[in-house]
C-alpha cells in the first residue's frame, strides 16, 4: 500500500469510493471544492495503482479535524483505514499538530472501534444529531 497526497484531479475517484462506502455520499463536485479549500489536506491509499481509500483533514494551526474517511466497500475490513489513520497521525505529529478531533454516528460501530484502537477518546455526545436521529459522538486524540 502507498500513501499519496490528493489534489483536485482525484475528485471523481473520491466520489466513487464515497459512493461505495456511504448511503449519503458526496458528489464529485463537492470533492472538487473540498480539494481546493484552504486548510484542507486529503490523503489516499493506492494499491496496485488504484485509489482504494481516502481521508480528508481540516488543519488549522496545531489542531486537525478529520472531515471524512472512506474505504472502497470491497477493500473494507482489511486494515486499510487503520493503516491510513496511523500514517496520517504520524504526518500530523511531524507537522506540529497536537490534537485531532472527529465526529461519528453512534451506530457506526466499525468506525468507533477503529478510532478507539488508535487512541481516540470520546469527549462529547450530540443527541439526535443526524437525520436518522442517531447521536453524534465527538472523539479527540491528543498527540
Amino acid at each position: 500500500m502507498e500513501i499519496v497526497k490528493l489534489n483536485k484531479d482525484y475528485a471523481n475517484e473520491l466520489f466513487l469510493i464515497d459512493k461505495s462506502a456511504f448511503k449519503n455520499c458526496w458528489t464529485a463536485d463537492e470533492f472538487f471544492v473540498e480539494l481546493n479549500t484552504q486548510n484542507r489536506i486529503y490523503f489516499g491509499v493506492k494499491e496496485n495503482k488504484k485509489l482504494i481509500a481516502y481521508i480528508g483533514l481540516n488543519v488549522v494551526f496545531d489542531e486537525c479535524d478529520i472531515i471524512r474517511i472512506a474505504v472502497l466497500k470491497e477493500e473494507q475490513h482489511k486494515g486499510v483505514a487503520k493503516y491510513l489513520l496511523n500514517q496520517v497521525i504520524n504526518f500530523l505529529k511531524q507537522n506540529n499538530v497536537f490534537k485531532i478531533m472527529l465526529e461519528v454516528s453512534d451506530i457506526n460501530n466499525n468506525a468507533i472501534n477503529l478510532y478507539k484502537s488508535v487512541g481516540f477518546k470520546q469527549i462529547f455526545l450530540r443527541e439526535k444529531y443526524y437525520e436518522d436521529m442517531s447521536n453524534a459522538l465527538i472523539f479527540e486524540l491528543e498527540l
